[in-house]
């Protein structure tokens, strides 16, 4: 899964896109483009960019 700019979707899940919001500091905010007014997942941007990387590695 990529980082996308501006809440850009993500493609590539069956399910769903997510949309994964660059721009607020410290947290990487991320939901299902499919339920605008639903949940949002937040994480740290520290732990967000570990979960990526161990993605990569893992590939």
């Amino acid at each position: 899964m990529r980082r996308a700019p501006d809440g850009d979707a993500v493609h590539g899940d069956p399910g769903g896109d997510r949309r994964i919001y660059d721009g607020v500091p410290d947290v990487t905010p991320i939901r299902d483009s499919k339920q605008p007014r639903g949940p949002v997942l937040v994480f740290p941007a520290n732990s967000w960019s570990v979960f990526v990387r161990t993605l990569k590695n893992d590939a």
